[in-house]
Formats: structure tokens, C-alpha cells, sequence
């Protein structure tokens, strides 16, 4: 697969990861972590733990990357979107800022962490800043060494 058709999947993945996410915010007010996935074959899955099993957002967080990070070894995906719900402070002014967290990878592209600041206001609903990028906080995909 070419780089530019990596890149075009994980815009594919952000747009559906933050999708998602932002019902779940509007929902639940917050989300736990989740996968957005697509596997070798090009099928698409979403990836969760279940919390009734595990409570605890950083449990949760553990567990699923570790499912990830297996998965990812073992070849069986191709491109993934790790989200979660974060909060960090505002450069300009110091103010905390909520935003959706996205880690994109795959296996023919470099890996690079998303973030989409927002508010959510009962009246206009979700209310979001400039998506913006990082270095990656994870790494999934690791090349094969012989």
C-alpha cells in the first residue's frame, strides 16, 4: 500500500474516531478509551474494554492498549485510532481545555497523535477548536526486523 492510501485510511479513522467520540461525549459527558481499527483484509472494527470488568479510566486505558499493542504485533491490523478523553492547559492563557485525544498508526505511515479541543454548552451543543497534531504519544507499529 502506498503512503498516500495510508494516510487517506487514517483520515478515514480520525474522521470516525472523533465521530464517535463526540456522541459518546454528548451522551455520557465523557468517553472511556477506545480503538477504531482496520484490519489486514480492509474490515473495519471497534475496539473497547468492558468496563464493568475493569473500572477505572486507567485501567481501562492499560488493558486496551495492550490489546492494541498485540494485535498490532501480531500483524492482524493494519491502521489504528487510539482515542481518549484528556485535559491539558492553554498555552495562551493557562485555562484548562477538555479535548479528544486521537493516536493514529499504521503500518505504512508514520504514527501521529491528534488533538480536537472542545467544549460542550446544552444549547449549541458541541462547541470545538482547531484540530491540531503532535508527535505520537504511542506507537503501535514497529518494523520487522530480520
Amino acid at each position: 500500500m502506498s503512503e498516500e492510501r495510508a494516510k487517506k485510511q487514517l483520515n478515514e479513522l480520525l474522521n470516525d474516531a472523533i465521530e464517535m467520540a463526540q456522541k459518546l461525549i454528548a451522551k455520557h459527558g465523557s468517553h472511556i478509551p477506545f480503538a477504531v481499527a482496520v484490519r489486514k483484509n480492509g474490515d473495519r472494527l471497534n475496539i473497547a474494554v468492558d468496563d464493568t470488568e475493569r473500572p477505572g479510566v486507567d485501567v481501562l486505558e492499560s488493558t486496551l492498549l495492550s490489546t492494541l499493542r498485540e494485535r498490532c504485533a501480531t500483524r492482524e491490523l493494519a491502521a489504528v485510532a487510539f482515542v481518549r478523553n484528556v485535559e491539558y492547559r492553554s498555552a495562551v492563557d493557562g485555562t484548562r481545555v477538555d479535548a479528544i485525544e486521537c493516536t493514529l498508526d499504521h503500518t505504512d505511515s508514520d504514527a501521529v497523535t491528534c488533538y480536537l479541543p472542545y467544549s460542550w454548552d446544552e444549547k449549541q451543543g458541541f462547541v470545538t477548536g482547531e484540530l491540531f497534531a503532535t508527535e505520537a504519544r504511542e506507537v503501535f507499529f514497529r518494523p520487522i526486523v530480520l
